[in-house]
């Protein structure tokens, strides 16, 4: 990758990086992706609770560990985070910081540095639904009531005050815009990147409770909610191809292992079902790999509000692997006919979709293998989103993006 002049990156986490949740696991990849791009950075996080490979990055400062990821806890564990930031910009002689940060749910540290350093470009990178706790129902929704209130006039107060915003889709982009009153024109759509030195085939396959082989056609998932995104329609449409196809199996990763169970019991297929639960981030190339099919979608109401970011599909294609998703995926997945777009709840056109993969011959699974390879590799690798982003940061301060080639010339 080229290296972008003249900025130099201070990166904010203010969470677990090792954790095995969705934003952790971006937050880890997004440091791989700095420290491959040749930009000069300083990354502030919470010390891990194990090992991950960007602690071996000397530009990554750690600071006391968080003791909970409970909202009371994460708020003062933010403390440790300003103090070192704070630390790292008055000891520096670079006058080109850029502060990049995940955004916390009570942002009082992110506003302090504002406020702190105003003269220096802060950017939000992977911002979310900034209303999450409004949208709460119930008991929960009625205590927390208060903190939300809260909690929505310091988001707003911090993005006001930041030069870029970044959101891994359109639908939530414009929610962002809507909700915090803020000029469209600041929030840019740039989905998480997709780690294609850790995505990659392999021969390494993971199982845990059947038999699973190459002579094996097997249906998967693997996410957070499976019970809810996915996985009861794998086991209703395994059971359903049982007879046509007598090799067709299951695996499913993510937890809901119980209530996924009963539903295998329920439909008489639990001997062709593997329901592993949770595994490790560093795993789940592995299991894609002993996949034939992912099934990847989303809970569709939520899809509808914020859509989806396609992080799965993504890794997926980056294996070659085929994908069953449906119409909320990514647009360039369809246009490229990346993947099988259905209605995920109508069982038979699940199985249908199935059914064509199934009878794809060993040339044409190459094909589509190495044609899906390239378009991530292309459009959503690590390299590319990191480099899209840097270039956005870059123009806020100097009024263009430019970039210092290996050679030394700018271009």
């Amino acid at each position: 990758m080229c290296k972008q002049f003249p900025i130099h990156v201070l990166y904010l986490y203010f969470d677990d990086i090792s954790a095995a949740k969705g934003p952790s696991v971006n937050e880890r990849e997004f440091l791989n992706g700095l420290a491959a791009s040749g930009i000069p950075f300083t990354a502030v996080i919470p010390e891990p609770a194990r090992h991950v490979e960007v602690l071996g990055f000397q530009d990554v400062l750690t600071v006391s560990p968080l003791r909970s990821s409970r909202l009371h806890q994460s708020v003062f564990g933010q403390l440790s985070v300003l103090s070192a930031a704070i630390s790292v910009l008055r000891r520096s002689q670079n006058k080109n910081h850029h502060i990049v940060v995940r955004l916390p749910a009570l942002p009082w540290a992110v506003n302090l540095l504002a406020l702190f350093f105003p003269h220096i470009p802060l950017h939000v990178k992977s911002l979310g639904d900034t209303d999450f706790l409004k949208r709460k129902g119930g008991l929960n929704g009625l205590l927390l009531k208060p903190v939300a209130s809260v909690q929505s006039w310091m988001v707003r107060s911090a993005l006001k005050r930041v030069q870029t915003i970044d959101t891994v889709t359109e639908k939530l982009a414009g929610l962002i815009a809507r909700t915090n009153k803020l000029d469209p024109g600041k929030i840019h759509v740039i989905p998480n990147g997709t780690n294609t030195k850790r995505f990659h085939p392999t021969t390494n396959h993971i199982t845990n409770n059947i038999d699973i082989s190459r002579n094996q056609f097997v249906v998967g998932y693997v996410g957070g909610q499976p019970f809810t995104r996915g996985g009861r329609q794998i086991i209703q449409a395994v059971s359903r191809l049982s007879d046509l196809l007598p090799e067709i199996r299951c695996r499913i990763a993510g937890g809901d292992v119980q209530d996924l169970e009963r539903v295998a019991i329920e439909y008489g297929v639990e001997s062709r079902c593997d329901i592993v639960g949770k595994i490790p981030y560093d795993d789940v190339n592995d299991f894609l790999n002993s996949l034939d099919v992912l099934f990847a979608t989303d809970d569709s109401s939520r899809a509808k509000m914020l859509g989806n970011s396609n992080q799965k599909i993504r890794q997926a294609l980056s294996i070659g692997v085929p994908v069953i998703s449906n119409s909320e995926a990514e647009a360039d997945f369809l246009k490229n006919n990346l993947i099988h777009a259905v209605d995920t709840d109508d069982i038979d056109e699940v199985c249908n979709s199935l059914f064509l993969i199934y009878n794809i011959d060993a040339l044409q699974r190459k094909a589509f293998a190495r044609k899906a390879r390239n378009f991530i590799h292309e459009n959503y690798s690590l390299n590319v989103l990191t480099e899209r982003r840097l270039n956005i940061w870059a123009a806020k301060r100097s009024g263009n993006a430019f970039w210092m080639k290996d050679d030394g010339s700018v271009s």
